[in-house]
């Protein structure tokens, strides 16, 4: 809703078994918060679904912040997975350079996006020498 994540990022059924569409989205928004689909425009239901994305970014921050306080204001934020583009959002609100573990990883150009978004399996691949 929000149009941050890619199709092939979602790699699992939608919580009601139905489609991932706009409107599929919409639906199940709603009902998270005891609403009919159809009491909001969609500008109104995307502007929800923003505000769900910012709480989420805020307790993201607030943990990060415990974490990263003692650290040198030179330690990058690696963001990795699918939500990479949340943390990348992180990093700019915590004045922090950001690095997208998709550049980092020694891996094929094809397959770099993909190994980030399984990153902690690609991580154990290249420990035990694999090649990506």
């Amino acid at each position: 809703m929000v149009g941050v994540l890619d199709e092939k990022d979602d790699r699992h059924a939608s919580a009601d078994g139905k489609e991932k569409t706009v409107d599929g989205s919409i639906a199940r928004l709603a009902r998270m918060i005891g609403r009919d689909a159809a009491e909001l425009t969609l500008p109104e239901w995307r502007e929800v679904a923003r505000w769900f994305s910012e709480q989420q970014l805020r307790k993201i921050h607030d943990a990060a912040s415990l974490v990263a306080g003692p650290m040198a204001r030179d330690v990058p934020i690696v963001g990795a997975g699918t939500g990479r583009w949340q943390i990348r959002r992180l990093a700019k609100r915590m004045q922090r350079r950001f690095v997208d573990f998709a550049e980092i990883i020694p891996a094929d150009d094809a397959v770099r996006g993909e190994a980030s978004s399984v990153a902690p399996a690609s991580a154990v691949a290249l420990l035990a020498g694999f090649q990506l």
